[in-house]
């Protein structure tokens, strides 16, 4: 039998944006912006962070196995 590893859920996962990474976001916008769009660039930038650690930490599940557990569903 296989074990699966913990699905470990955002709030679970403490991520720090650095500084660099915030100055980059804001250099690239104009000199006027949004909120809005400031923002939802640093949500992308953290999402993949987050994704990324799930990577590098074997928190990943093959498509294979997502396509079985899908099929589950409709039962």
């Amino acid at each position: 039998m296989r074990k699966h590893k913990k699905i470990v859920s955002l709030h679970e996962i403490q991520t720090k944006m650095k500084k660099e990474s915030l100055v980059e976001v804001l250099n690239e916008l104009p000199t006027e912006f949004n909120l809005d769009e400031l923002i939802e660039k640093l949500l992308v930038i953290e999402k993949i962070e987050i994704a990324l650690n799930d990577i590098k930490n074997g928190r990943v599940i093959s498509h294979e196995m997502v396509k079985k557990e899908i099929k589950k569903w409709g039962k």
